[in-house]
């Protein structure tokens, strides 16, 4: 099966667990496209992915947005995006495999 596929089934898949329980689409993700794309294109790959569902929500909950809970989130999305793209070029990809492997059984 071509590669095009399986990844948009597998977006497709990680899109109909993220509406059917309102979370997960980057852990079925992350579980399934490593192994098939590598890490290092499939972790900015879910990013997108996630940050595209996630501007959709933002969209139909707008109303709802308060801005004094989301300044700690940002806080820790600014120190923590440099911090995951250097460990992703530092670490052996088959160590950062490892890791995430135990983070999502965990």
């Amino acid at each position: 099966m071509d590669q095009l596929w399986i990844v948009t089934l597998v977006a497709a898949g990680a899109g109909l667990i993220q509406a059917l329980t309102g979370f997960g689409s980057a852990l079925v993700s992350m579980a399934l496209l490593p192994p098939l794309l590598g890490l290092l294109t499939a972790a900015p790959l879910v990013a997108l992915m996630a940050g595209t569902i996630e501007i959709g929500l933002l969209l139909r909950y707008r109303s709802a947005l308060r801005f004094a809970n989301v300044k700690w989130l940002s806080a820790a999305m600014i120190v923590g995006i440099p911090v995951g793209v250097l460990g992703l070029r530092a670490v052996p990809e088959r160590l950062a495999l490892a890791v995430l492997g135990i983070v999502l059984c965990s």
